[in-house]
């Protein structure tokens, strides 16, 4: 099916690994015009590269957009590269603690960073390229949660707080887009084996005295540790796959939607 997406104009936040990166180059086999976005100068030139050595076509745009600064930056080089984006993928975003804490152990300012990072960041970059989408009668707007958010567990409550505040300031930024030609969708992914996770999971099977290889591992790991109905974890691509259809304009139906990619680990219909 052709996805209708050649020419489309993407800014994909985070885009130099996991699934802001398979994103990038989705969207770019697809025909999209794709701003990659992140903090290193070098991963953003290799996923570049890495799209144009396919045919496709990126420009970069560094910045780090959780700060003033870096996020003017990385707006400044897309209006610079494409004059502004029909399709933001704000993935950005993520716990700002390494492992678990109890609940009553969290300070407030980690609830306010956590915000900020998650929620307040998307809510700049809407602002500085929705007019433009608005204008031109078409736009997609894709915001990625998290399964913390529909079932969070103790351990990260200042994460799971502010990515289910991403699903509620998507819905009314939705309603806010009516009539406009602008969708605004939220993406809430269950676990995905980006390299932190690998590492997560084979550290817990060396303890356990797991055997096997990678594949394996994770495959138990999904059975008998973090049960997940399709029993896999996500590739990155798996999740990349729903935000490029959600991008397309054979999507327009589809707005102030929470589209979950979890395999099925979120208990609620």
């Amino acid at each position: 099916m052709d996805l209708q997406l050649a020419g489309k104009r993407a800014l994909v936040t985070g885009a130099t690994g996991g699934i802001g990166e398979a994103t990038a180059v989705m969207l770019a086999s697809e025909g999209g015009v794709v701003a990659v976005n992140g903090r290193s100068s070098e991963k953003v030139a290799a996923v570049v590269e890495r799209i144009r050595a396919g045919g496709g076509s990126a420009y970069p745009a560094l910045g780090d957009v959780e700060t003033e600064q870096g996020l003017q930056a990385a707006v400044e080089a897309v209006k610079g590269a494409l004059g502004g984006v029909d399709i933001l993928v704000n993935n950005v975003g993520g716990s700002i603690y390494e492992g678990l804490r109890d609940w009553f152990s969290v300070p407030t300012e980690d609830f306010l960073h956590s915000y900020q990072r998650n929620v307040a960041t998307a809510v700049e970059l809407i602002g500085h390229f929705q007019p433009g989408m608005r204008q031109a009668g078409w736009g997609r707007i894709i915001n990625i949660s998290s399964v913390a958010a529909l079932q969070p567990s103790a351990g990260l409550p200042e994460y799971a707080a502010s990515k289910a505040a991403i699903l509620a300031m998507t819905k009314a930024l939705s309603k806010a887009l009516a009539g406009s030609g602008v969708t605004a969708n939220a993406v809430t992914p269950g676990i995905v084996l980006t390299e932190a996770v690998r590492v997560w999971i084979s550290a817990h099977a060396a303890q356990l005295g797991w055997e096997g290889d990678f594949d394996t591992l994770q495959r138990r790991f999904a059975r008998e540790v973090q049960p997940i109905p399709v029993g896999e974890f996500a590739q990155p691509q798996d999740i990349a796959y729903v935000i490029t259809m959600l991008a397309s304009p054979r999507s327009r139906y589809i707005t102030g939607a929470n589209v979950r990619a979890d395999g099925g680990f979120v208990e609620s219909p």
